[in-house]
């Protein structure tokens, strides 16, 4: 049977490599991948696709993920969880000083985080770089300039292979990062969370959704826009809000980079918290709202707790089932159980608000460690104050350096680490500081 094309038609395929297209990875792969039956499994990078003759090196990022050492790391996360959660009350004094970096001077810490599984530790600052330091000597690995205004927010994206950097700015916009710890370091992707400008009156508003154009009441003109972003390694979702004229949250699928949800708020979003399918987010006006993100997405509930902006939501802290905390920025903190969350059974007061114009927030920093029974309060009183669920102020830090060290300034942020006894700490002074038990 002859060939309806002819002995002599030759196709892009059939031709000798080299001849007609350039040496390309992803012709290669593309030419394995669409050579595969639909119903037949796909072919691991490694099954000799490739001899040593193609000279293509296999990106990291596409091979397969490291099963052993994923559960290595897994059994590492549940036996140090389960040992921190055993430690007595009593025992949970992190005050003891670990590492310290100084970001620079009139810089200021604006975000940091510590590595589950590596003795690395993050700075955000003021300038808009990432600072990363191995917290068990206070070598400095490398520092990330990102060209953001300012890095308010970071985590790390599959933090059990290896981990991408996110850092969120408080324009709205969002990076990550690929080998955040070489010189080598390269942007996966980046876009905006939130809207870049509001909805002008000339704007058609008959198409759009309500959480776009109803306005706020507790928007101020002069305030410039603050965003709060939450990364969700379980369900790989980025949740953004912020001080936007229009008050909305957004729902963001990292992986296709498409806002699944806009959500309306009653006030401009100030903090956010999830866990499984409940997000919570504090607002402007000392509300908490939360949201069902099981589809499609509702409001749940609607307490108001606080008279002023809210700072932090602490959803279950240190694995203790229904209780919820919150923190203002008058330096309160309230107690609720999610059960009945519109009456706190216990309020306390981290500090007292300053009489004088223009005074700083009493409250500047609130965080919970998720398997310890501690947080941790950080104020402009150049103070950070441990305490344990039950409203007691336990410890007092007041030196970043050690005994007569140092003195700590007014607290920008704090973090604790994932699941050992670390506490993070950042300063106006310029520097971010390690303590341990």
């Amino acid at each position: 049977m002859v060939s309806p094309r002819g002995a002599s038609d030759v196709t892009l395929f059939d031709r000798p490599t080299g001849s007609a297209l350039p040496n390309s990875m992803i012709f290669k792969r593309s030419c394995t991948h669409f050579s595969t039956a639909l119903l037949e499994p796909t072919q691991e990078e490694d099954d000799g696709c490739f001899d040593d003759e193609d000279e293509v090196d296999s990106s990291p990022w596409l091979r397969a993920p490291d099963l052993n050492r994923r559960s290595e790391r897994l059994r590492r996360m549940y036996e140090r969880a389960a040992t921190t959660h055993g430690i007595d009350e009593q025992h949970l004094r992190i005050t003891e000083y670990m590492s310290n970096i100084d970001v620079g001077s009139s810089v200021i810490p604006t975000s940091v985080i510590m590595h589950p599984f590596e003795n690395h530790s993050f700075a955000g600052d003021s300038r808009g770089h990432v600072h990363v330091w191995d917290q068990t000597t206070s070598a400095t690995i490398t520092t990330l300039n990102t060209g953001m205004k300012s890095v308010n927010y970071m985590s790390l994206v599959n933090e059990t292979d290896d981990a991408l950097l996110l850092t969120g700015s408080i324009d709205g916009s969002v990076k990550i990062w690929r080998n955040y710890n070489a010189e080598n370091t390269s942007l996966v992707t980046a876009w905006n969370s939130l809207p870049l400008s509001s909805v002008s009156v000339e704007t058609d508003i008959s198409s759009l959704p309500m959480s776009v154009v109803k306005p706020s009441t507790h928007y101020n003109r002069l305030e410039n826009t603050k965003s709060v972003s939450v990364w969700q390694q379980l369900t790989g979702c980025l949740y953004a809000t912020g001080t936007v004229r229009n008050p909305l949250l957004r729902v963001w699928d990292v992986s296709s980079e498409v806002c699944r949800e806009t959500l309306s708020l009653q006030s401009q979003g100030t903090c956010l918290t999830a866990e499984g399918a409940l997000l919570m987010a504090g607002t402007a006006d000392g509300a908490v709202l939360s949201y069902d993100l099981r589809a499609p997405a509702r409001l749940l509930s609607a307490i108001q707790t606080h008279k002023q902006p809210l700072v932090s939501i602490l959803l279950q802290p240190g694995g203790t089932d229904n209780l919820l905390i919150t923190g203002s920025s008058d330096g309160q903190i309230a107690y609720c159980d999610l059960r009945n969350a519109s009456k706190p059974f216990l309020m306390t007061e981290v500090s007292k608000p300053s009489s004088m114009p223009n005074r700083a927030p009493a409250l500047t920093a609130l965080a919970g460690h998720s398997c310890a029974r501690v947080i941790a309060s950080g104020s402009s009183e150049r103070a950070i104050k441990l305490w344990d669920l039950h409203g007691n102020n336990t410890y007092t830090i007041q030196n970043a350096t050690g005994f007569l060290g140092q003195r700590t300034g007014p607290v920008t942020v704090l973090a604790f680490h994932p699941n050992a006894l670390y506490l993070a700490a950042g300063s106006t002074d310029g520097h971010a500081t390690i303590f341990s038990r």
